[in-house]
């Protein structure tokens, strides 16, 4: 009998522990699922933010929450849903969206659970290569890159080779790549686009596909990055100024803060999208890499590097052109703008009045966004004190009041 109970005491001892874990995992699953059904489309971005925080085999466990959300009625939530879906199947500690090269996916093993999950979403990307616009069917391809596999959809992808698209030509072209020998079908198309398509990142895109299909190692361009950079961001095709930006945030650090103002012209491009890949990345340059997911960012918290004699320099180059932006772009880019700055935390001392401005926004995310790049400038903000005690206190969106109590914090902690 005291053997029996001896042994019920070490079992409960060695199993409370497991139990705990357990119960910490279905928690905060329950209270990702919660966010991810709200009927606020910001919750269900944190929501999949959230998902994609989770262990590995979690996710793929349950892949099938994110599914609905490829569906979303708001083009935000399914990009990031696809993206999410990326995220899941990939090494967090080796994977960074803004530097990891596409025929180089650090894939996780291809394990029961695995293949499982991948049988569960392909169908549905699929489905997005067939009905999404330009960006988004990228962006699931880049996804079907990520998992590295196919299910009887091949011919999907290969009718992407025709696209009068350069981007969705070479996105389809990755993705065939990565998923190998079982794209051999695809070999005579490939074949042809080395030798003839019009664009030459395309036609180098085709040459290592065609290699990793044939299990051949992908060939290097020996320029030097910042060259090839620099040819793309002034090349007259706006497709090619954007794959130059996304080009440029894969350099060191150092070297972009020492080329910012590589960057600067492309804030006032005139195509819309290169200006807002060029704010969106103008973040990252001054955050500690790698960026494993951007989605997850806290933006009251970002992993700024330290701020030495480049970081200050290249701060302060930026940060007019960032306030012009304030000044005149649309609702969507002015908001990526206060984020960039929250993202960099430095600004002239005369320019903190523009963004004080936007707390009398009545747009829940404006007050939102400037209230996180108040706090981020730290005492450089201190002269928003009076009117973000007012916000804490009146202000009628309880996620605003919350954030204003952040930024308060942060601006009184930097105080000397």
């Amino acid at each position: 009998m005291k053997k029996k109970k001896l042994l019920f005491i070490l079992l409960t001892v060695l199993l409370i522990p497991v139990l705990d874990i357990r119960k910490g995992i279905c928690n905060e699953l329950n209270k990702c699922i919660k966010l991810l059904r709200s009927s606020d489309s910001q919750k269900r971005m944190y929501g999949l933010a959230a998902f994609t925080k989770f262990d590995r085999k979690v996710s793929h466990k349950n892949i099938g929450l994110i599914i609905p959300l490829l569906y979303d009625k708001v083009e935000g939530v399914r990009d990031g849903a696809i993206y999410s879906i990326r995220v899941v199947f990939l090494e967090p500690s080796k994977y960074n969206v803004l530097r990891t090269p596409h025929f180089q996916m650090p894939r996780l093993e291809k394990d029961d659970e695995y293949i499982k999950a991948a049988e569960q979403v392909l169908p549905h990307l699929i489905e997005k290569l067939k009905n999404e616009k330009e960006s988004l069917q990228n962006k699931a391809l880049m996804t079907i890159v990520a998992i590295g596999m196919i299910d009887n959809n091949l011919d999907v992808i290969i009718e992407k080779l025709d696209s009068e698209s350069e981007n969705v030509r070479y996105h389809a072209l990755v993705a065939l790549g990565n998923i190998g020998k079982e794209s051999k079908k695809a070999i005579p198309k490939i074949e042809d686009m080395i030798k003839n398509d019009e664009s030459r990142p395309v036609r180098d895109t085709a040459e290592n596909a065609l290699r990793l299909i044939l299990g051949l190692d992908i060939i290097i361009d020996n320029r030097s990055e910042l060259d090839k950079c620099v040819e793309r961001l002034q090349n007259k095709d706006p497709k090619h100024r954007y794959q130059g930006l996304l080009a440029f945030i894969r350099l060191d650090r150092k070297t972009c803060q020492e080329n910012i103002e590589l960057i600067i012209p492309l804030l006032y491009d005139e195509d819309e999208g290169v200006r807002k890949t060029a704010i969106d990345i103008s973040q990252y340059i001054f955050l500690k890499p790698p960026v494993n997911n951007f989605l997850a960012i806290t933006f009251l918290r970002p992993p700024r590097l330290e701020k030495d004699a480049a970081y200050i320099k290249a701060a302060k180059l930026l940060s007019p052109h960032l306030i012009a932006k304030l000044k005149t772009e649309s609702e969507l880019l002015q908001l990526n703008t206060l984020l960039t700055i929250a993202c960099i935390g430095v600004i002239d001392n005369n320019d903190v009045d523009v963004i004080i401005e936007k707390l009398g926004s009545a747009n829940n995310k404006f007050r939102t966004y400037a209230l996180l790049a108040l706090g981020n400038l730290g005492k450089e903000a201190q002269k928003a004190i009076p009117r973000i005690e007012d916000m804490m206190k009146n202000d009628e969106s309880n996620l605003v009041r919350d954030v204003a109590k952040n930024a308060l914090m942060m601006i009184s902690e930097d105080q000397p």
